[in-house]
């Protein structure tokens, strides 16, 4: 419902070459055979899933055999762009959460001089692209939309199988708690992935079960963090918490190493994260997943490694404060 001109699988572009057409019939199918326990009349989100899809499906025809249309950008049908507009006004100087009219029109004012028009990093909705042409901060060539579309396009960096793999069996061995941890993070990235709900049409090329242990009476040496971090039952040594793979372990600690040895050189650049995703797709993995599901753990690993790296960095840079009292550092807006 969020198509954008990206070359990524179902956020491309409407087209009648595309497979969206087949994904939201599958979709739809599926929807209308879902039954609810307890339930005798119909579920009002599912409904609205359900009509949502067979009018894009109705819109894409008649745009596309009557107005003879080449491709729609459902992105650009939804009020996620309004939403990420509110969503700047309300955090415009103060909370705004009932602004009056004259401060939405002063607050919309500010942002549009200041080129503020972006949405939230924890926005519920997705990007929508939009950029303010002329900038009165920065009237250089380079610009951050470059950096933006730059990282979309950008073909994986030139490294040749033998230098990856001198790379990853460096003498970067890590420690036992470091390995508790790295366990913890990759039952973490399996969790979130299971419930993102990835969906792949070929089961025999992805399967998302293979990314958890199901032996889950053993407590080895490298799962002492999940032992007993979990609350655990008389019936299962590690709780609710999820137990990756020795795959899917293998290919984080692979990961890991790419990481140290290649952030700190590029820590200062743009892009960060997508130049560490395209050095970690050269890494061979005997994990039983798609590409897609593939690039969306190392995406989600490398966004969780990046924020715990530039947290620690932050720490040691920072001078500690001397105490003062609550009044002083009210008066001094610190």
């Amino acid at each position: 419902m969020t198509s954008f001109p990206l070359y990524v699988s179902l956020l491309i572009a409407i087209t009648s070459e595309c497979i969206h057409l087949e994904f939201l019939s599958s979709c739809l199918d599926l929807f209308s055979k879902l039954t609810f326990v307890n339930s005798k009349g119909t579920i009002p989100c599912v409904e609205g899933w359900k009509l949502s899809m067979s009018s894009l499906m109705a819109l894409w025809n008649e745009c596309h055999c009557n107005s003879n249309i080449s491709f729609l950008l459902t992105n650009r049908i939804n009020q996620d762009c309004l939403e990420n507009l509110f969503a700047i006004i309300r955090q415009s100087g103060i909370c705004r959460d009932n602004p009056t009219p004259d401060q939405f029109s002063s607050a919309l004012s500010h942002a549009m001089v200041n080129v503020l028009l972006r949405p939230p990093p924890n926005s519920n909705c997705a990007y929508d692209g939009d950029l303010v042409i002329m900038s009165l901060k920065n009237f250089a060539a380079e610009k951050e939309v470059e950096y933006f579309l730059t990282a979309i396009h950008e073909p994986p960096i030139a490294i040749s199988a033998s230098s990856a793999v001198l790379e990853i069996n460096s003498s970067l061995v890590p420690s036992l708690p470091e390995q508790n941890t790295l366990q913890y993070i990759a039952g973490y990235v399996a969790h979130k992935i299971y419930k993102s709900g990835h969906m792949c049409f070929n089961s025999d090329v992805c399967n998302v079960q293979s990314l958890f242990d199901i032996d889950r009476s053993t407590v080895s040496n490298t799962r002492y963090l999940l032992h007993y971090k979990a609350l655990a039952s008389s019936d299962d040594e590690f709780g609710r918490l999820s137990l990756p793979s020795d795959e899917l372990f293998n290919f984080l600690s692979k990961c890991e190493k790419v990481f140290l040895l290649n952030f700190e050189s590029i820590s200062n650049m743009p892009m960060v994260r997508c130049k560490l995703n395209n050095k970690m797709t050269l890494i061979e993995t005997q994990l039983p997943v798609c590409s897609d599901m593939l690039s969306e753990i190392i995406n989600l690993y490398n966004t969780i490694r990046i924020y715990a790296a530039v947290k620690f960095a932050n720490k040691r840079l920072s001078s500690p404060r001397s105490k003062q009292s609550r009044k002083i550092i009210k008066l001094l807006h610190l």
